[in-house]
């Protein structure tokens, strides 16, 4: 039996005020930025611009479905695709309920709505042509499906249904995948292909770093690091220790990034965090150490200003106000921070001094 795609192909349904709508097994998401995307970077082929751009600017009853179910919105979308009239909210209907029949592995019925839906609705071409493969696929005629998805990477190369093209395409041939790697590194299709090379061979670091490297949204990847920091340190170079270390302070888990940032390259960034981390372990001695070492090997760069300002909280009074100065000398970008500190500390100085005669 095939495999069902283990990303939930994006529903990419355009709007009339230029967003598109996102549907991951149900959660919807509005992005604003997409479907203009789309419209800059898909080669279109639409008779009837004008028209288009008229609906488009129009209410969709499509659209007030997909907060539905499959099951509460197969229905109206029923209705709706079987008009007899083309227009988009038509073409919006048969590509959703399309892509509702392909999760069930219906394909069938998926090829019938989708059949001719790419010159109806030419802004998601590529992606209706995808889905014809797959829908071919599941119907057992593996060759059209392969052909199609051809198709795609030569009409449309630099879209990102390519990326998916390739996925059903390397199942067929390995090279197809290694193609996805090298041209999509950040697609969630060329991540599940990943995923399922270390299914079959879980010993394979490097494929773990592409993962931390390219998955931008984080999916998972603190226990990618993990297993790297545990079971392949010897293999990872200080760059990579420096990829982890981040990944693990923008998770806030920072005595696991301070550990990583022993072996990264010396930067201000490693110095300045493995400081904060000190300090947000009440270490206060080391801490201080920490971020003197930090000014002296780094006296100019930015994040010496805010260790500078740390420090000034962690010293007694006198010295503190020696570092506030400091900073408002070499960093005025800082100096309102430093000036109000010091003020506070002056202040407090004038009350302890009048409340002791």
């Amino acid at each position: 039996m095939l495999k069902k795609f283990p990303y939930k192909t994006p529903l990419l349904v355009g709007l009339g005020s230029g967003l598109t709508v996102l549907a991951f097994s149900g959660i919807l998401a509005l992005n604003p930025q997409a479907w203009e995307w789309i419209e800059q970077n898909t080669p279109l082929r639409v008779t009837n611009q004008e028209s288009l751009a008229q609906e488009k600017s129009q209410p969709s009853q499509v659209m007030e479905l997909l907060n539905l179910s499959p099951e509460q919105r197969e229905g109206k979308l029923q209705e709706i695709a079987s008009g007899n009239q083309i227009s988009l909210d038509r073409s919006r209907a048969r590509y959703i309920l399309a892509s509702d029949f392909l999760d069930n592995y219906e394909g069938g019925k998926a090829l019938r709505l989708l059949q001719g839906l790419d010159k109806q609705y030419p802004d998601l071409a590529p992606y209706i042509l995808v889905k014809q493969g797959r829908a071919y696929e599941l119907t057992n005629d593996k060759g059209k499906a392969q052909e199609i998805w051809k198709s795609v990477l030569e009409g449309y190369p630099n879209s990102p249904s390519s990326a998916q093209a390739l996925y059903y395409l390397g199942k067929y041939d390995s090279q197809y995948q290694e193609r996805a790697i090298a041209e999509f590194p950040k697609h969630p299709s060329t991540h599940a292909i990943i995923q399922e090379k270390l299914k079959n061979n879980p010993n394979q670091p490097e494929l773990l770093l592409f993962l931390l490297k390219n998955d931008s949204l984080e999916s998972g990847n603190n226990s990618i690091r993990d297993r790297l920091v545990k079971e392949f340190p010897q293999q990872l170079t200080p760059a990579d220790w420096q990829l982890i270390a981040e990944g693990y302070w923008n998770s806030s888990l920072y005595e696991k990034a301070a550990l990583a940032y022993l072996k990264a390259p010396p930067t201000a960034e490693r110095a300045y965090r493995m400081a904060r981390d000190l300090q947000l372990r009440d270490k206060k001695n080391e801490a201080i150490a920490a971020y003197k070492q930090l000014a002296g090997q780094f006296p100019t760069d930015p994040l010496t200003a805010s260790g500078l300002l740390h420090l000034a909280r962690l010293v007694p009074p006198g010295e503190s106000i020696g570092y506030l100065d400091l900073v408002t000398k070499k960093f005025p970008e800082k100096a309102p921070q430093a000036l109000l500190r010091k003020g506070e500390l002056l202040e407090k100085q004038n009350k302890d001094q009048a409340a002791s005669q």
